[in-house]
């Protein structure tokens, strides 16, 4: 496997990863390397996302509640219709009721 790809939940992650529909709740992916990978619709609760690399990421309506977001690169991700409700944001915040698209 190559070095920058790791396996979560049944699923291999990585840069560039087309993880589009993807069950990963609840799922280990501190420090992962998510640069472009595609997440469309991943179901991503209450997963631990803590540093992160996501740059460019495509989370089109991606469920991200209750998912840990402290210190993660969200640098250009694509976060439109995402629900990010009981988030922990990248700020250590916890997004409000209503917080789709961005932490409210």
């Amino acid at each position: 496997m190559p070095k920058e790809w790791r396996l979560s939940r049944g699923y291999l992650v990585g840069p560039r990863a087309n993880l589009a529909g993807a069950n990963l709740a609840g799922g280990h992916l501190a420090y992962a390397n998510l640069v472009g990978a595609n997440l469309t619709g991943a179901d991503l609760s209450g997963a631990n996302l803590d540093n992160a690399r996501a740059q460019r990421a495509v989370l089109t309506r991606a469920n991200l509640t209750g998912a840990n977001l402290v210190g993660a690169n969200l640098t250009g991700a694509d976060l439109t219709d995402a629900n990010l409700v009981g988030a922990t944001w990248i700020d250590g915040r916890t997004c409000a009721e209503g917080s789709v698209d961005r932490c409210a």
